[in-house]
């Protein structure tokens, strides 16, 4: 954490981000979008790995191999009537067809089964006066129902499909009617009591077959349709709904007010019960607004699991990038403020306006839309909505929180300060269950008369003070100035390296014609500033490293890189005065590619991993025998590609394993981190020890890291 920002910083570069990058999935590891292919001929999406679901018709099953070997994950439902047979879905000759769109053919039930067929007061068979050719089936008719799942199942598991959509699940078929009536349903009441009795007999089995069973529910928008939506769900996977933010296929009608309150009502109640949702919508593939508004809505009320959104077009692949728009996993639960809802995410923010006036919202940070405009407000038109994402910052040394003279430095809320950049590091740390370690480092220029960031504070207690206003925005109850609290950070170390001339100077000082060691003397007053100041909070846990020291040292005060090694600066330190602090920080690197993590130095004063012991000797000596150890940097490089101090890439596997089995063989070694995550792209200045590559490629270190016990 830069105290003072680098003489000649530069802001980092803004970058857009990818908007459907995979890394944004949630736990289900599969993007939360769906593709459909029921309107049309379905044709293989030019990027299936995009979608988690693609629902087919049954005569589609040709193309499962395809979608399969595209994208490993993806669910392949097919389309069944639940409640009708077709007549149209017959050959010339009056026979069924061979795969149906429903889970009886017309011809051998209208000759084998007439009971099955609904019938009006005449004992008519009832087509649907909307739509020529469907055909009410008695759902509440047990053999009905034994049939349709014998069918349905059978085909499923010979044709590939990973499950089934019943459509035509609802609580009424007075749309199909047009005034005729059903003896035997003459009210709503019975007719419901058939489906969900139909619910009841078939999802589970098809479940039990290891098969999704997904019903497009179709409910009146009421309270009472809520608790129907809840035990109807219960017996299969989860569910299907259409019309999820808009009516029709036109790019209008778009449901705005109670209407989509009731809409998310159902969303939260199916993710509540850790079942699928689908939400169904259509439009023109070019409708950005309604893409936007069905997208946004989902994500309030979605929780990173394997529910998904499908927006269809009726003569095309509706692909959008605004359909695939992935923010990772949610960092919390919608809230509303002034008729505008948004929900906070790891990589970015979801807002949705279904209000019927247009609202305007000012942004706490910059996002980037979809269509890559920086922004830090917005106007959302009545019944929209936007995904947006944090912006990528590349590169840039302008890191200082305190980069002028803070009026109460005590006080986070300071204007003096800026901890834009540690805000975010924190929120992002917390959303993937990684624990921060802040070192506080570097003087600003108004601290020590413009000698720059290697240098001492001309004050300590300007440090102490910075100390504890960093120890209190991260204390894990303070609101940031977007109203939301900040995740706690208990862990501290103060400055990096102090025995390394990269990180402070003077190392030595002329003194009545004699050069005595002064890093160590500046050092004990850095160590004791923010030891104390951090302490001072009272904050329950708060942990204080000192030391920090590098492996190496010892050179003399006119050679060019004056510097000390780590036994001696910790006993001048001692000596004036270093103290309070709760556990001792070091980094015991390796030199030669040669050294295992056994190796013990042939000079006495170094400290590498093979040696621990005589450090922690020298700290009973000094501070007692309670003094914790914390190893704050630890690694080995790769001659892939550093060739002069880089080992093999299975021998960095191996010394990861037998250094970390050693530290915790050392009982007072609370903490090892190892150093880096990811290969520095600078050859000669960076270092090449990650567990992956520049390019993201995968190093054997990172699974035996992964192994370790924790």
């Amino acid at each position: 954490l830069y105290w003072g920002g680098r003489f000649g910083a530069v802001r980092p570069k803004v970058v857009a981000p990818r908007f459907d990058d995979p890394a944004g999935y949630g736990t289900s590891k599969q993007p939360s979008v769906g593709v459909s292919g029921l309107s049309g001929e379905f044709r293989v999406p030019a990027q299936p790995a995009r979608y988690q679901y693609a629902l087919l018709q049954a005569s589609d099953h040709d193309d499962i191999a395809a979608l399969k070997a595209a994208n490993k994950g993806i669910k392949v439902i097919a389309y069944k009537s639940a409640a009708a047979t077709f007549s149209f879905a017959t050959t010339p000759e009056g026979a069924d067809q061979e795969l149906l769109p429903s889970g009886v053919g017309y011809a051998k039930t209208a000759e084998q089964h007439p009971e099955w067929f609904l019938a009006d007061k005449d004992e008519k068979r009832i087509e649907s006066c909307i739509s020529q050719g469907r055909w009410l089936m008695d759902v509440g008719n047990p053999e009905y129902q034994t049939a349709w799942l014998e069918n349905v199942s059978a085909e499923l598991k010979e044709k590939g499909f990973d499950g089934v959509l019943l459509d035509d699940v609802e609580t009424s078929v007075g749309r199909h009617l047009c005034g005729r009536t059903i003896p035997k349903y003459p009210g709503d009441d019975g007719y419901a009591a058939a489906m969900e009795s139909f619910l009841a007999k078939v999802a589970p089995e098809l479940k039990a077959k290891g098969l999704l069973a997904l019903p497009k529910i179709s409910l009146p928008r009421n309270a009472a349709a809520v608790a129907t939506w809840t035990k109807w769900i219960s017996y299969g996977s989860g569910a299907a709904l259409d019309s999820w933010t808009k009516s029709g296929s036109e790019p209008s009608e778009h449901l705005a007010g109670d209407d989509w309150a009731h809409q998310q009502a159902l969303l939260k109640e199916t993710e509540r019960a850790g079942k699928i949702f689908l939400g169904l919508t259509s439009g023109p593939a070019t409708d950005l607004r309604s893409i936007r508004y069905s997208r946004a809505s989902f994500l309030l009320g979605w929780n990173a699991g394997s529910s998904a959104v499908v927006y269809t077009s009726p003569t095309a692949e509706s692909w959008s990038p605004e359909t695939a728009v992935e923010v990772g996993p949610p960092l919390g639960a919608a809230r509303e403020a002034g008729g505008v809802w948004q929900r906070e995410f790891r990589d970015g923010l979801v807002l949705v306006n279904p209000s019927t006036t247009a609202k305007t919202v000012k942004l706490d940070n910059s996002y980037f839309t979809p269509s890559r405009q920086l922004i830090t407000s917005i106007r959302l038109e009545p019944a929209s909505g936007i995904t947006l994402r944090f912006p990528n910052f590349v590169g840039g040394t302008d890191t200082g929180a305190a980069k002028r003279r803070p009026r109460d430095a005590t006080n986070p809320a300071d204007p003096a300060y800026d901890w834009s950049l540690y805000d975010r590091t924190v929120r992002f740390a917390a959303a993937n269950r990684i624990r921060i370690v802040f070192s506080i480092f570097g003087t600003p220029k108004w601290a020590n008369n413009g000698l720059g960031l290697r240098y001492a504070p001309s004050t300590p207690a300007d440090l102490l003070k910075f100390a504890y206003a960093a120890a209190k925005r991260y204390s894990g109850t303070y609101r940031a100035e977007d109203g939301r609290v900040l995740p706690a950070v208990r862990h501290w170390l103060a400055w990096n390296e102090p025995n390394n001339p990269v990180f402070l100077l003077p190392v030595y000082k002329r003194v009545a014609g004699k050069w005595v060691l002064q890093s160590p003397r500046d050092y004990a007053a850095i160590c004791n500033a923010i030891t104390r100041g951090i302490h001072l909070t009272l904050i329950r846990g708060e942990k204080v490293g000192c030391g920090v020291t590098a492996p190496r040292g010892g050179s003399g005060p006119k050679s060019k890189r004056p510097s000390v090694a780590p036994l001696p600066f910790l006993r001048e330190a001692k000596k004036a005065g270093m103290r309070g602090f709760d556990a001792y920080a070091h980094h015991p690197y390796y030199d030669r590619p040669s050294e295992t993590p056994a190796w013990r130095p042939k000079n006495k004063r170094h400290v590498v991993l093979g040696n621990i012991d005589v450090l922690l000797r020298e700290l009973d000596r000094l501070y007692g025998r309670k003094t914790r150890l914390w190893i704050t940097e630890y690694g080995y490089q790769t001659w892939k590609p550093d060739k002069k101090f880089g080992v093999t890439w299975a021998n960095q596997a191996k010394y990861l394993t037998e250094a970390y089995a050693r530290a915790r063989k050392t009982r007072r070694i609370d903490m090892m981190l190892w150093f880096l995550l990811r290969d520095d792209r600078n050859i000669k200045a960076g270092w090449q020890s990650g567990f992956f590559t520049t390019g993201g490629k995968r190093k054997p270190s990172a699974e035996a890291f992964k192994r370790l016990p924790r």
